[in-house]
């Protein structure tokens, strides 16, 4: 955490720039906006107008605060055009956004406060200072009363992570992400894209205070909010985000490429049916046995069964599932545990001798949306070669009415990037199926909630996941459901669980992607014509993934201002080779003679020894130490591969090269000196 350091004065310089969605109808825009201007720390304010209207109704507060107030016009605050037009008006340490449209009421000092939580000094504040953070949020107020935020993870890469609507950024933080040269054009992705760079540099810090005041004009209940985030209204903004969360995870080390999967382990089990349907449940006497009726109702070529997992129900659940009791194809489970949550549940079912060599889910208020679902999911694995099988859902009321939005695909994953978007969003889609034998292996996590999601992204980290796209499963939203109504204290629990989860799948990712060695030959760095540049040129045997990967990780680096690979067709490649071989009256002669051949030079000759310097490509310098071997090399030394490419200025020396500024921001756990 950032150190906070003590406020000398009550006055502070003004360090803030403030930028503020205008919207004249809410009841304390003129409040507001008279609170930031009589702030001391606040140099000038922008008032983001959505339209013409909004932009003349804002220029009559612009006229007695002209040097200190500007209006700006734009219909998009989310895009790097926006970023764009206001970065070069910024002039403070620190830019305060507030681009909600919700009415905002600051609280007593809060701007101060956000400040020394910062880290800022009015005397000692530097850019590159490792203690100071690059981003801060605090909890709020709304019409609910108090609204808690969770604190930021490595793994908190949701687009629609809760910041709240005030946010302070570091303003050399902006032009660093726009000046980058890595830096593509959004329309939707803009802010989402500029805090995923802002966590990769350094602090993004949650004040646990509520600093200020919105009206939440969505006043939705968790259950209907749950899937705002795959409504394929919104395809075009989610491509943008997933497009943006792609960039990060290359930049952190954490992207995996789509074929470097491991294939699946032989699994010469016996299993008792080649599937089966898992369905955990506790008081769900209402929809138990829809549940069960629809899972005996497949039509299938195959052994199948059903395992329920009753995890001490009171509500009457036992009672209704005795009906079952003489059906062989259904397994009730009574565990004599108390601690199991839903993952536990599915874990006990896995491992008892019942569990076919496919584990399908099916949960205890849900439905199958066809006969031949399981028929289609076993398909799929043997199709697909994969580990786990994801199908896809459609929303409906206990009446089985479609509710919005409608069928559920999960088309944003792909098979070229899917195992890498799992990280950005908050569901993988059902049902979800499972290779048994994979699946007792990594287990279950013993929680309630997630517990999907977990295995999930620890499958895609090393297998295939397949995928339907059809309508395979109905979701029945209804008041019983555990997550229809939720407080904001259990969204945050879910939501800081999930992240949790992500950060350390990130991590392993990271860890993974490290291990996946590349072998460098050589290695060489020199000085250019631009005294501030130097070039390193890199020798590398192994696949064009190691390749990828080898330039994934050099451009993550501060310092790297381009990458590029150099055809081997047009480049001009020199090695440089000292050699000192034993010579003697005897051989001196015939060592002449090979260095003839190979044009090199005689740099020192001895009594007992003489030094050769051979310049080459690296094939000329492996035959003519092939040749010497047959002599006794006393000592050698090469200097690795530097090399150009024929012709003119060539089109990678063309690109604008990445900004590298004197006051680098620091690596996370470093310092600058």
């Amino acid at each position: 955490m950032p150190v906070i350091h003590v406020i000398a004065s009550d006055k502070m310089k003004p360090t803030i720039d403030f930028i503020l969605v205008y919207e004249p109808q809410n009841a304390h825009c003129a409040e507001t906006i008279e609170t930031i201007l009589n702030t001391d720390c606040v140099n000038q304010l922008f008032l983001i107008a959505g339209n013409s209207d909004a932009a003349q109704d804002a220029q009559a507060v612009t006229t007695q605060n002209a040097k200190r107030c500007s209006v700006l016009q734009t219909d998009n605050v989310n895009g790097t055009k926006f970023l764009r037009l206001i970065a070069p008006k910024l002039e403070a340490k620190f830019t305060l956004f507030y681009l909600s449209s919700h009415d905002l009421k600051l609280g007593y000092r809060a701007i101060e406060r956000l400040l020394q939580t910062a880290g800022y000094h009015a005397d000692n504040f530097a850019d590159n200072d490792p203690n100071s953070a690059l981003m801060l949020y605090s909890d709020r107020y709304d019409s609910n009363g108090l609204h808690p935020t969770i604190d930021y993870q490595t793994g908190s890469l949701r687009d629609d992570f809760d910041f709240g609507s005030l946010q302070l950024i570091r303003t050399s933080a902006i032009r660093h992400f726009l000046n980058n040269g890595r830096s593509p054009r959004y329309r939707f992705a803009g802010l989402y894209a500029l805090r995923l760079f802002i966590s990769s540099k350094g602090e993004i810090v949650h004040l646990r205070e509520p600093l200020y005041s919105e009206i939440e004009t969505d006043l939705r209940v968790s259950g209907q909010k749950q899937f705002d985030y795959v409504n394929p209204r919104n395809k075009e903004v989610q491509q943008e985000m997933e497009r943006a969360c792609t960039e990060h995870l290359k930049q952190i080390g954490a992207w995996l490429a789509p074929d470097e999967l491991n294939e699946l382990p032989a699994d010469t089990t016996v299993y008792p049916v080649e599937a089966s349907v898992i369905i955990p449940v506790r008081n769900r006497a209402r929809t138990i046995c829809d549940a069960v009726n629809s899972a005996l109702s497949q039509q299938a070529d195959f052994t199948f069964n059903v395992i329920v997992i009753d995890n001490h129900s009171t509500d009457g659940t036992a009672e209704a599932l005795l009906q079952y009791a003489q059906n062989e194809q259904v397994k009730v489970l009574c565990p004599t545990r108390h601690d199991l949550g839903i993952g536990g549940c599915w874990d006990y079912a896995v491992r008892s001798e019942y569990c076919g060599r496919f584990a399908i889910q099916l949960d205890s208020d849900d439905l199958y949306a066809a006969p031949d679902t399981l028929e289609r999911i076993v398909a799929a694995f043997q199709q697909q070669h994969a580990a786990m099988v994801i199908g896809s859902y459609r929303m409906v009321d206990f009446d089985l009415n479609t509710l919005p939005p409608g069928l559920i695909a999960h088309t944003e994953w792909t098979a070229e990037n899917g195992r890498n978007n799992a990280l950005r969003i908050n569901g993988l889609g059902a049902p979800r199926a499972f290779c048994t034998g994979i699946l007792r292996q990594i287990g279950f996590p013993n929680t309630s909630y997630g517990e999907d999601y977990a295995l999930g992204l620890c499958f895609s980290r090393y297998f295939r996941i397949g995928r339907i796209y059809d309508e395979l499963y109905l979701c029945r939203r209804w008041e019983g459901n555990s997550d229809a109504a939720l407080s904001i204290e259990s969204q945050n629990r879910n939501n800081a669980y999930k992240d949790a989860l992500r950060t350390m799948e990130v991590q392993a990712r990271q860890a993974l992607v490290k291990r996946r060695g590349f072998n460098i030959d050589s290695l060489t760095v020199s000085a250019t014509n631009d005294p501030t540049v130097s070039r390193i040129t890199v020798s590398v045997s192994g696949t064009e993934k190691e390749l990828q990967q080898l330039i994934l990780q050099t451009e993550r680096l501060e310092v790297t201002r381009q990458v590029f690979v150099l055809n081997e067709s047009t480049a001009l490649e020199r090695e440089l080779l000292l050699l000192k071989v034993m010579a003697n009256v005897a051989n001196r002669a015939e060592l002449r003679e090979i260095a003839g051949i190979y044009k090199a030079k005689i740099i020192d000759l001895s009594p007992d020894s003489m030094v050769f310097e051979l310049t080459g490509r690296p094939e000329k310098i492996d035959a003519f130490l092939k040749l010497m071997s047959d002599y006794q090399i006393l000592e050698q030394c090469r200097t690795g591969v530097t090399a150009l490419e024929r012709g003119g200025m060539h089109q990678h020396m063309q690109k604008p090269a990445q900004e590298v500024r004197e006051a680098q921001f620091p690596l996370p756990g470093t310092r600058c000196r």
